[in-house]
C-alpha cells in the first residue's frame, strides 16, 4: 500500500481525496490532506510518511525548490503541483500545463487552423497556460496587471508576447482562445467580446465566466475539466498505474 496526499493553505475544501477515489476504486492505496501550519511541517510529514504529493497554492513554488530533479516544463515554470519519491531522490513534475495542453488541443481542431490564445494572469496557472499553449507553437498573449512579470516569464518562449490586462490592449491581440487564469473576473475582462471565442476556466469554484443562464457565442471549457485533466496526470505519474477515466468523467459531471 502507497500513501500519497496533498499540502497547501488552506485545502479542507479540496476534492482532490474523492478525485482520486473515483480514479482507483479498489486501490489499497491512501490519499490525505496533510494540513500544517507551515510548509516546512508539510514537507516533512511527506518525506517521512508518503511517496507523492500534489502541491496547491501557496506552496508551488516553494516545492519546486527542494526537487533533486525535474521535467523539462517544471524547470521552465520554477513551480510544482507534484512531488514524487523516485531512485534519484525527490521529482517534480507539473501536470497543470498537461492538462492545459489537451484542453488547448481540443479547442484548437474544431478551429482548422492554427489559434492565438490570450492568457489571462501570470501566476502559477497561468504560466503552466502560457507555457502549454507555446509548447503546441500557439502564439500566446500573457496579460497580467504587474506587466514586468509578463515580460520576464514571456522571454522563455519566442511564442509568447506580454500584454498589459487592459482591454484594448486584449482585444487587439486578435485571439480565438481565451484561457482566464484569474481569481476574479476584471471588468477590462467583462469587457471582451468573447462571441465566437472558446473560453478556458480555471476556477472550477467560483467561475465568472460560464455561459450558464446567458447568451454566452462562446464554447466553455469549464475548471472542472481543467481540474479532472490535471489529477488525472498526476495521479498516472504517481502510481504507475491509469486512473478509471469512465469514473473520473462521471464524477466531475456531479460537480
Amino acid at each position: 500500500m502507497k500513501r500519497f496526499g496533498l499540502i497547501g493553505s488552506p485545502i479542507g475544501h479540496s476534492l482532490s481525496p474523492q478525485l482520486f477515489r473515483a480514479g482507483y476504486p479498489l486501490s489499497a492505496d491512501t490519499y490525505d490532506l496533510i494540513e500544517r501550519e507551515t510548509f516546512e511541517e508539510a514537507v516533512s510529514e511527506f518525506k517521512s510518511h508518503y511517496d507523492a504529493i500534489n502541491v496547491t497554492a501557496p506552496y508551488k513554488e516553494k516545492a519546486f525548490l527542494i526537487a533533486d530533479s525535474t521535467d523539462s516544463r517544471t524547470a521552465i515554470l520554477r513551480a510544482t503541483n507534484l512531488l514524487v519519491k523516485e531512485t534519484g531522490g525527490i521529482r517534480a513534475y507539473n501536470t497543470d500545463c498537461t492538462a492545459v495542453e489537451e484542453l488547448l488541443k481540443k479547442a484548437a481542431t474544431s478551429l482548422g487552423r492554427i489559434p492565438r490564445v490570450l492568457v489571462t494572469g501570470c501566476g502559477g496557472a497561468g504560466k503552466a497556460a502560457a507555457l502549454a499553449s507555446a509548447i503546441l507553437n500557439f502564439p500566446t498573449g500573457v496579460a497580467n496587471r504587474d506587466f514586468r512579470k509578463a515580460q520576464q516569464f514571456c522571454r522563455t518562449s519566442e511564442w509568447m508576447e506580454p500584454l498589459h490586462l487592459d482591454c484594448e490592449e486584449m482585444s487587439g491581440y486578435g485571439f480565438d482562445i481565451l484561457v482566464h487564469t484569474l481569481p476574479l473576473v476584471t471588468s477590462d475582462i467583462l469587457s471582451l467580446d468573447l462571441r465566437g471565442k472558446t473560453v478556458i476556466e480555471a476556477n472550477y469554484r467560483n467561475p465568472g465566466l460560464s455561459p450558464h443562464g446567458k447568451e454566452p457565442g462562446y464554447k466553455y471549457f469549464p475548471g472542472t475539466e481543467w481540474l479532472v485533466g490535471q489529477a488525472a496526470s498526476g495521479f498516472r505519474i504517481m502510481t504507475g498505474q491509469f486512473p478509471d477515466m469512465q469514473n473520473l468523467s462521471e464524477f466531475r459531471a456531479h460537480l
